[in-house]
C-alpha cells in the first residue's frame, strides 16, 4: 500500500509537472505559429496570381503588401511582411516569439527559439554562426542540442563551400587557391568534428542519419549540394 501510495504520488507530481511546464495556451501558439509558418509560401503563390497572373491584375508590388495587410488582419499584425527583393510573403515568426516571452523554461519556447534561429541564418558566417552557438547555450535539453548541433555542422559546412566557390562574395575579389585552402579549411575541420559528435553521441535522435551520410560526403571534400543558411540569399 505504501509503495502504491508512493508511486501514485510520483506519478501525479510528474503529471503536474509536466503540465505546469507545458500549459496549455503554449502548445496552442505554437500549432498556430507553425501553422502560419507553414501557408507563407502558398501565401505568397495565392498572391502572385491575384496582383500578376490575372488578365486585370496590376502587377505591382503595392498589390502583394496589399495582401500582406489582408493576412495580418487574419493573422494578428505584424505576422506576415513582403519581400520585395524577392518578391515573396514572408512570415515573422511573432508567434514563436510571444511563445518566448509569455512562456519562457518551457518546451514549447525551445522550440520555438529553434524555429525563430532557422530564420536567422542569412549574412556572414562571423554574424550567423554565433547565433548558433547561443541557442545551443540557451537549450541544454539533448533533443535541441541535437538539432542545434546539426544545423552548427551544417552551417559550417556552407561556410567551406562557400569560401572554396564562391570568394567573390566573401572578398568582393579574387583570390589564391592557398588563401581559400587556409580560410576554408577550419569550417571544414568543425563540420567534420560536429557530425561525428552528433553520430556518436545522439543514436538516438533523427539527426543522427543525416549526420553520418554528411560527414562520409565531407570527407571526400563534397557536400549534399544544399546550403542551409549563411549567404543563402546571395546564391539565388
Amino acid at each position: 500500500m505504501k509503495r502504491s501510495f508512493v508511486f501514485c504520488f510520483l506519478f501525479l507530481s510528474l503529471s503536474i509537472s509536466i503540465w505546469a511546464k507545458d500549459p496549455q495556451p503554449a502548445q496552442d501558439l505554437l500549432k498556430r505559429a507553425t501553422a502560419l509558418q507553414s501557408v507563407a509560401s502558398s501565401y505568397t503563390e495565392a498572391s502572385e496570381k491575384e496582383c500578376y497572373w490575372k488578365p486585370k491584375s496590376p502587377k505591382t508590388q503595392d498589390c502583394m503588401q496589399k495582401q500582406v495587410s489582408f493576412y495580418n488582419q487574419e493573422a494578428g499584425a505584424g505576422s506576415f511582411v513582403f519581400d520585395p527583393q524577392l518578391n515573396v510573403i514572408r512570415y515573422t515568426g511573432l508567434h514563436f516569439q510571444q511563445i518566448l516571452d509569455q512562456y519562457p523554461g518551457t518546451s514549447a519556447a525551445a522550440e520555438a527559439d529553434y524555429f525563430l534561429l532557422t530564420k536567422q541564418l542569412v549574412g556572414h558566417p562571423d554574424v550567423v554562426l554565433p547565433r548558433v552557438k547561443n541557442y545551443l547555450q540557451r537549450n541544454p535539453e539533448e533533443k535541441w542540442q541535437s538539432k542545434g548541433l546539426l544545423l552548427w555542422a551544417r552551417l559550417n559546412e556552407d561556410a567551406w563551400w562557400i569560401h572554396r566557390k564562391w570568394s567573390w562574395v566573401l572578398y568582393n575579389g579574387e583570390v589564391s587557391p592557398e588563401e581559400l585552402i587556409v580560410k576554408s579549411e577550419p569550417y571544414r575541420q568543425e563540420a567534420l568534428r560536429t557530425f561525428e559528435r552528433i553520430v556518436k553521441e545522439f543514436k538516438k535522435f533523427p539527426e543522427s542519419k543525416p549526420a553520418k551520410q554528411e560527414l562520409k560526403l565531407l570527407k571526400e571534400y563534397k557536400t549534399d549540394g544544399v546550403l542551409y543558411g549563411i549567404m543563402n540569399e546571395t546564391r539565388k
